[in-house]
Order: C-alpha cells, then sequence, then structure tokens
C-alpha cells in the first residue's frame, strides 16, 4: 500500500502517463489482494462456526457495526386504572389486547367484504 500511496503521489506530481500506468497496476494489485484477504477471513470465520448460526451472526453485526437492540421488559402496566406489576396479570391484559384487536380487525374486514363480494371477485379471476 505504501508502494501504491507513493506511485500516486509521484503520478499526481509528474503527470507522467508511465507513472500513472505505474499507480493503476500498483492500486490493482492492492485491491485484488484485499479481496483476497476478506474472502479468507469471512471463509475462516463461517468455518470457525462449526454451524453455530449464532456465533456467525455476532461476528457480522460486529462487523457491520451493529449494536445489539435491548429490548425493555414491561416492569408495570395500567389495567383499568390500577398500576399492575404482577408479571402474569400483565401478560393476560396485552394477550387480551391483541386478541381484541384481531377481532375488531376481523370484524372490520368483513365489514368491508362481504363473502359474496370474495366469492364473485375469486370467481371472476
Amino acid at each position: 500500500m505504501k508502494k501504491r500511496d507513493h506511485a500516486l503521489k509521484k503520478s499526481l506530481s509528474t503527470k507522467l502517463h508511465t507513472d500513472t500506468l505505474i499507480y493503476k497496476g500498483l492500486r490493482n494489485r492492492v485491491v485484488t489482494e484485499l479481496r483476497k484477504a476478506k474472502t479468507n477471513y469471512f471463509m475462516q470465520l463461517i468455518n470457525d462456526s462449526g454451524g453455530n448460526s449464532s456465533y456467525l451472526w455476532k461476528h457480522i453485526n460486529t462487523l457491520l457495526n451493529r449494536k445489539p437492540k435491548r429490548h425493555g421488559e414491561i416492569k408495570e402496566l395500567n389495567i383499568k386504572g390500577t398500576i399492575s406489576t404482577n408479571i402474569k396479570e400483565i401478560a393476560n391484559e396485552l394477550n387480551s389486547y391483541f386478541i381484541q384487536s384481531v377481532d375488531e380487525l376481523t370484524s372490520n374486514f368483513e365489514k368491508t367484504f362481504s363473502t359474496d363480494e370474495l366469492n364473485s371477485d375469486s370467481q371472476q379471476r
């Protein structure tokens, strides 16, 4: 890389075609070597994982500079005007909420599209 950088400076200062060709040749060689090194590194990482996808993703996320997301735990919830810290009550309330949401969505969907309309649409296709 030092040779490439030196060749770039020389090429820029002299502006000779031969110096530019020398620089391009060194640049291409560096790029090729970097690609080989990256390929070898990732192949070694895959081999070292030994089928352990958790290990592999941990290293891939580190390379991509991804931070692990922290999912907060719900410690308390307002249930019908009272604050509850009981984990089972919180879980049951959240479960009821999501089930109710799905029921509301399906009832709204059924109001929008009657089954007759859906059947006639599918027969036309």
